[in-house]
């Protein structure tokens, strides 16, 4: 699920426009205005009183207008009152899209590493890749021979550190506060941060769970996209240490030759921002004499542009 930040305007014409069920989650500051539609989410924030951002119009509009409307059930029904079923999860716009290499950042989308890897010594052997644009993952087909009683396969995600430079006259965009976890977290503060991070190439977000962390990312057709600071109400963080995300495939058995399919019936794509790095790992437990351990796989994806 990808979720996509609106004015309040915007918000309000979407809602006009597809009539969209206006989902609502109340903080301690803020209302969060939510319109989910296939795999996107879009939202808003209302500012109460309390928070510097509030705008006494815009509360008051929402509360006339819309207040009554929120929460309602989001089962889809035609005009006449019967249940509309989506086959596919995807958003209009979003197309298909099999690959087996990744993304080269200059030559451009499945140029850059291939997907595979082979080794006829004991060793664990890795291949890293990313994409150039946020992608909708939701399965894969692996290959392989050669395999030995011992040998395994993994597949994960990571995100890599968010690097800032100190600035040294407090000029910076960001200051660390520690986490107590042996790193630091990186908080906006324009303009007199302590820290600047180049938020183009420099920047790594991680989901907030509870969506109230401190930045908000522009979901472009596109490319890295832009961050901007939402102090409390943002959706991503950013973290200065590289962090594990999502363990797909976690030390399974490959023996002899064989492929192993991972195309759950009904998939709910899992969506990959080009800022984070996928990794498959093949561990090969012992040497066999004119044997090498071969594998190779493709992704089952989908993206906004395609070529």
């Amino acid at each position: 699920m990808r979720s996509i930040k609106l004015s309040w305007s915007d918000f309000k014409s979407m809602h006009q426009d597809k009539k969209i069920p206006i989902q609502m989650r109340e903080t301690e500051n803020a209302y969060e205005l939510m319109q989910p539609e296939g795999g996107t989410t879009w939202y808003t924030h209302i500012f109460k009183s309390t928070d510097p951002n509030y705008d006494a119009l815009v509360l008051q509009d929402y509360q006339t207008k819309y207040e009554s409307l929120i929460n309602q059930p989001l089962q889809p029904r035609s005009e006449d009152g019967r249940v509309l079923m989506l086959p596919v999860t995807l958003d209009k716009g979003i197309w298909h899209w099999f690959c087996g290499a990744g993304d080269h950042p200059t030559l451009g989308k499945a140029k850059g590493q291939i997907f595979q890897v082979s080794t006829g010594i004991v060793e664990t052997k890795k291949v890293d890749w990313s994409f150039n644009d946020w992608i909708a993952l939701s399965g894969g087909i692996a290959r392989y021979r050669g395999a030995t009683l011992g040998d395994v396969c993994d597949f994960y995600m990571m995100a890599p550190a968010s690097v800032p430079v100190a600035s040294a006259n407090n000029t910076g965009n960001c200051n660390k506060v520690p986490t107590g976890l042996g790193f630091n977290i990186l908080i906006p503060a324009p303009g007199t941060g302590a820290w600047n991070l180049d938020l183009a190439t420099k920047a790594t977000p991680l989901p907030n769970a509870t969506k109230e962390g401190y930045w908000d990312w522009s979901w472009p057709d596109e490319g890295r996209g832009t961050f901007t600071p939402c102090p409390g109400t943002g959706h991503y963080d950013f973290f200065d240490v590289p962090l594990p995300m999502i363990r797909f495939i976690a030390r399974v058995p490959l023996l002899g030759a064989g492929q192993l399919e991972f195309n759950p019936q009904n998939p709910h794509p899992t969506f990959i921002l080009p800022h984070w790095v996928m990794t498959c790992e093949v561990t090969r437990s012992k040497v066999v004499l004119g044997e090498t351990l071969e594998m190779i796989w493709h992704m089952m994806a989908a993206r906004k542009k395609t070529t």
